[in-house]
């Protein structure tokens, strides 16, 4: 969903707009122009335009630099145009938003820079340009921005979630441990605030390549899941579910181990139910005659989310194949690609077990 937000909309670069998006099979294509702003305040035009982002739910905005009388002058920083950008990026990261002006100051364009835009596109009427192969330029870069915007979209439902968990982690860590219990200790959450913010500056700055942002989530989830599966001794592991109670998840006897999950399609899935694994069997009974830390993951993992989350084991499994990707992706050089799909997962998953 694009949205073009101009007071000089009605001076046809919103029918260019359009016939350039339609002819790329773009429908959902809106503008916000001269008869809503011609009568509003500074402070109502960037009410609007902010409130009409929201409401269309906009992946990519098309700004406007000026679009009131008082933006003419040089503090750049209370333009109308740079208000409403600061605004969106504030609200979500993930938007692009295109600024569109005949501005061509240095501290314009560093402010807009300055200020997370994704795109500048120069403005100018046809008639009053010299070179008369400006206004081809103009829209040829345009394709250029717009399709990188594009490409970037995916962004925005990223930072639906990730913003909110830096918030939630950084209000938390703040907080004193002797006025509000916490459940999880305050250093951790301070490296976990770390993480998000790492991720958060990858994601932004190398939209092309999400691995490395990956991994940063991948740390909580590991961390997380190593501070609730523990061992009381070598032989016996557990989740603590809470203050007052502890699920045994494996138990070493004299010549077998006990797994309280049963795992199905090589690990990757469990159901509940005891599983033996004796000493003949000499791959899977290495796999966990190991300290708690060295069990395979995904075992622990589904332990965590099915005895102490109260996750189903079937919704349980669906984050399995995460830290499969990362020993594929990054961990150890591996080729396979990170998707956005993938970085949703994770941050799904970071946000069920810190939150």
């Amino acid at each position: 969903k694009i949205i073009y937000i101009d007071d000089e909309a009605d001076r046809g670069w919103n029918g260019i707009f359009w016939e350039i998006f339609k002819k790329n099979g773009i429908e959902d294509f809106f503008v916000v122009g001269y008869e809503e702003i011609k009568s509003l305040s500074k402070n109502e035009i960037i009410d609007l335009a902010v409130s009409e982002v929201t409401d269309l739910d906009a992946d990519i905005v098309i700004l406007d630099f000026r679009m009131h009388a008082s933006d003419f002058s040089k503090n750049a920083a209370n333009i109308t145009g740079l208000e409403i950008l600061k605004k969106i990026k504030s609200d979500n990261p993930g938007i692009q938003v295109i600024m569109f002006s005949a501005t061509n100051k240095v501290w314009n364009l560093q402010a807009l820079m300055d200020s997370g835009v994704d795109g500048f596109i120069v403005k100018e009427a046809p008639e009053n340009s010299v070179d008369p192969n400006f206004t081809v330029e103009s829209i040829t870069k345009f394709y250029e921005i717009a399709n990188k915007c594009l490409k970037k979209s995916f962004l925005k439902d990223l930072y639906l979630i990730l913003t909110p968990l830096i918030e939630k982690v950084t209000s938390n860590k703040n907080k004193k441990p002797c006025n509000y219990e916490l459940s999880i200790n305050q250093g951790y959450l301070s490296n976990y605030y770390d993480l998000l913010k790492s991720a958060d500056f990858l994601l932004y700055s190398n939209p092309h390549d999400l691995k490395y942002a990956f991994l940063q989530l991948i740390l909580i989830i590991e961390d997380v899941v190593k501070n609730i599966y523990q061992c009381s001794t070598i032989n016996e592991h557990f989740v603590e579910v809470n203050m007052y109670e502890k699920v045994i998840c494996l138990q070493q006897l004299d010549t077998q181990i006990v797994l309280k999950l049963t795992p199905i399609q090589k690990w990757s899935r469990f159901v509940e139910g005891e599983y033996m694994i004796s000493q003949h069997s000499k791959k899977e009974y290495e796999q966990f005659n190991v300290a708690c830390d060295r069990v395979a993951f995904n075992y622990r993992l589904n332990c965590v989310l099915f005895f102490r989350y109260k996750m189903s084991l079937d919704e349980s499994s669906t984050y399995s194949e995460l830290y499969k990707l990362r020993s594929t992706s990054v961990a150890h050089l591996g080729s396979q690609q990170v998707t956005a799909k993938d970085v949703k997962k994770a941050l799904e998953l970071v946000d069920i077990l810190i939150s």
